[in-house]
């Protein structure tokens, strides 16, 4: 208690000194008010200008000083009045004000807030003459009862809950929209999967992130972000190679929330397909005697580089088989479609002696 009071004696006899060079006489110390501004909306992580208003509610002039107190990790990187601005204590002297309202001094602050900034957290301003503290304002950045994180997490799978091949490589995206769907800042952007281990170090507005590949089932993401009060909502959008949709099953996120978000993405056909034909339980050639007839299997299978690991059976492929020499002999059906299995049977039956080729074709995203 000793070093405030002997501080506050220095103070004085220097503001005193400063008026004694100003003003003609003794000097009163007056009481004082100030009062303390903040912008309407404020999240973590913003630059933001915090004003005071400081006024001489007495009846002479008088010296203040208006001391500065801001939270760790809050920086202050501007201020007005370089002349009454002491960037060692972080406060303003001002020599003299005169009383009344149409004397009030202004002054600001621009101060970066950091990326955990919360309710709690208060900026103090104290109006001090030599005769003791007159006054004092504060106010919290962050509103009081204000949810200042959102937390989203989930998995990335295709529409049919199936993992996909290189996750990482999906580029995501997350910008801020009011509750009428008006669409605001872009928090993240197209920052791939693969880069969310480290986008908190890297983007100011991330608390944290990971991300996730499963050998054993989908890969995961998690992401938790500092939250603005004007704009409610977060809406996610991603982009991948070999897919031609983000399938729309992630809706806007309230701020505030901690909610499971999974992207499904619907996979352009980019598949390289293989058809095989056999007759007579897979072989590649048979005798038949005349009149008899001998089952044709088609089977289709499909790899899409984006998606598919293996090859996988390729289902409800129309395929035209047809014999090369139709004198010989005719199918059953000549159109057949594959099965869950990528499989299609159809009959030949020969008509006259001869030897005949099979073949079997379909035709895919204009390719046949």
């Amino acid at each position: 208690m000793s070093k405030l009071n002997s501080k506050l004696f220095v103070v004085g006899v220097v503001v005193a000194a400063l008026l004694a060079v100003a003003l003609p006489g003794s000097v009163t110390a007056e009481s004082g008010t100030v009062s303390v501004d903040r912008p309407d909306s404020v999240s973590p992580s913003d630059e933001v200008t915090v004003s005071f208003k400081v006024a001489n509610t007495g009846e002479n002039p008088s010296a203040y000083i208006l001391d500065l107190s801001v939270p760790e990790d809050y920086t202050i990187i501007d201020h007005t009045d370089d002349d009454r601005w002491n960037s060692e204590d972080a406060k303003w002297i001002f020599q003299t004000i005169e009383p009344g309202d149409d004397n009030t001094k202004s002054v600001a602050v621009d101060i970066e807030l950091p990326v955990d900034a919360s309710s709690s957290d208060t900026i103090t301003a104290e109006l001090k003459t030599a005769s003791g503290i007159e006054d004092t304002g504060s106010i919290s950045l962050i509103q009081s009862g204000f949810n200042d994180e959102t937390v989203i997490t989930g998995e990335i799978t295709d529409v049919d809950l199936d993992s996909i091949k290189n996750t990482g490589d999906t580029e995501v995206t997350i910008s801020r929209t009011d509750s009428s769907g008006t669409s605001g800042p872009v928090l993240v952007d197209s920052v791939p999967l693969s880069d969310f281990n480290t986008l908190a170090s890297a983007n100011s507005k991330v608390i944290s992130a990971s991300f996730s590949e499963n050998t054993n089932g989908p890969a995961t993401y998690s992401i938790k972000l500092s939250t603005a009060e004007d704009l409610s909502q977060y809406q996610i959008t991603a982009d991948r190679p070999g897919f031609e949709t983000f399938s729309a099953t992630t809706e806007p996120v309230d701020a505030g929330e901690s909610i499971d978000q999974n992207i499904r993405f619907s996979p352009t056909d980019n598949s390289n397909y293989n058809i095989d034909i056999t007759v007579a339980d897979n072989k590649k050639s048979t005798t038949v005697p005349l009149g008899n007839s001998v089952s044709v299997e088609v089977t289709v299978t499909q790899q899409n580089p984006d998606v598919d690991m293996e090859p996988v059976p390729a289902e409800d492929i129309e395929v035209n088989v047809e014999a090369l020499d139709s004198s010989i002999g005719d199918f059953t059906e000549k159109t057949v479609v594959t099965d869950t299995d990528g499989k299609a049977t159809t009959i030949y039956t020969g008509a006259t002696a001869g030897m005949t080729n099979i073949s079997a074709s379909f035709t895919k995203n204009e390719d046949t």
